[in-house]
């Protein structure tokens, strides 16, 4: 938990966090929804080991191209999920 809401903001916190989470590289949200999801299972070593695993495919993805190019050009990213 790194942040509290007043119940009356919560509803509102939780659309902008999901929004936030929606416009991000899909590949890489489904590789980290998969680690946390898997790693509650896991010893850290283990769970650490899984990590690399997903790392490859994800930065020689045309989306981690995509980022870094977004970056340089100070824009922002548009991802496709490849």
């Amino acid at each position: 938990m790194d942040r509290l809401f007043p119940a009356a903001e919560l509803e509102e916190a939780v659309a902008e966090l999901a929004a936030g989470l929606a416009a991000g590289a899909p590949l890489a949200v489904a590789a980290v929804t998969r680690l946390v999801n898997d790693g509650l299972e896991r010893s850290l070593a283990d769970a650490l080991d899984r990590e690399l695993e997903e790392l490859g495919p994800l930065l020689a993805s045309e989306d981690a191209r995509e980022g870094m190019t977004a970056v340089i050009e100070r824009r922002p990213p548009t991802f496709n999920g490849r």
